[in-house]
């Protein structure tokens, strides 16, 4: 595409053995130009780090009670609530350590952390269970939030209290949403069994197929299926031109859901790949690690499991930053 261009910098890391295990996040704060990850250290232990954007230093920070799974900004800007394999801690931002850890009630292994309101915290403890499926995504809607678990493919509506408001609702499965304005956008997926002779009734992992759903924020319902021509690995977000931001193999990818086709895409060939004797078609090892958009033409990508480097991606063009219309069936 005529005015396109990528620019691409990378920050190595030093080795650590067995630097993930059942898999971290890489979390972004776009107001502050920084992206929060985590890496085991020797065996037993975690770290923290902070990779800041602007000045391309990493820093690390101890005390993280295991794989870091989400994090989100306080309203005041002055906390990072983060949600670890073995609990939820506070991150001082300005002091740069981390404070307070619940454990009780919490449980282990836990997948995603939401920010629902304001976060005064009153008690530090465990004071709600919601009996929903475990959302992917939380959109509020006026008074209300709606609660979408595309993996378990359901959605749950929820007063301003956190009690059921209407029936639950089934929705396709899908992986990787994402939110623009009054639409998600998601991949559609199928289960695929864990093992021989292990029954997807209960336990299943979820595959991509090569199609785009839209969803109405507000109902769950769908607006549109875009058919793609090749099968994404994730949705990362909306870039300021209204562009969805995906992966694929190495690639880093920009698609233009109304002309419905890849318009440009970016290759990274990291400087210490993973050495893998499995097939590359069907292997995980060869797909991006992490993506996460810091900025409205930016992402910091990691690209292998082994963790040793942080790609900073950033692209420009002289395009229009129209809005996403989803064409509705």
């Amino acid at each position: 595409m005529a005015g396109l261009s990528f620019q691409a910098s990378v920050v190595e890391l030093d080795p650590v053995e067995n630097a993930t295990g059942w898999g971290a996040d890489l979390v972004a704060i776009p107001s502050r130009r920084e992206t929060w990850f985590s890496r085991f250290e020797k065996t037993v232990t975690s770290r923290l780090y902070r990779f800041d954007v602007q000045t391309r230093q990493v820093h690390r920070i101890k005390g993280l009670a295991g794989e870091l799974r989400g994090a989100t900004l306080s309203e005041d800007g002055r906390r990072l609530w983060l949600l670890a394999t073995f609990g939820v801690q506070e991150l001082d931002l300005a002091a740069m350590q981390i404070g307070r850890t619940l454990r009780a009630g919490v449980g282990k292994y836990l997948q995603h952390l939401h920010a629902l309101d304001a976060d005064q915290v009153s008690r530090w403890a465990v004071v709600w269970r919601l009996n929903v499926a475990a959302p992917d995504l939380i959109c509020r809607d006026g008074d209300r939030y709606i609660a979408y678990s595309f993996f378990n493919g359901s959605v749950a509506f929820l007063d301003a209290v956190l009690k059921s408001a209407a029936p639950t609702r089934v929705v396709p499965l899908c992986l990787t949403p994402v939110v623009y304005r009054d639409a998600i956008f998601a991949l559609a997926a199928e289960k695929r069994p864990l093992g021989r002779d292990i029954s997807t009734d209960r336990i299943y992992n979820l595959v991509p197929k090569q199609e785009i759903k839209v969803f109405e924020v507000a109902t769950g319902r769908q607006l549109d299926r875009i058919p793609i021509e090749i099968s994404f690995d994730g949705l990362h977000g909306i870039d300021g031109a209204g562009r969805l931001v995906v992966s694929h193999d190495r690639e880093l990818l920009l698609f233009d859901p109304r002309r419905r086709q890849v318009i440009a895409g970016y290759r990274i060939e990291p400087r210490h790949p993973i050495e893998a004797t499995v097939p590359r078609p069907s292997s995980f090892l060869f797909k991006l690690y992490a993506v996460s958009l810091v900025g409205s033409f930016e992402a910091v990508i990691i690209p292998d499991r082994n963790i040793r480097e942080l790609w900073h991606v950033s692209w420009s063009d002289d395009t229009d930053a129209r809005g996403l219309h989803a064409r509705r069936p």
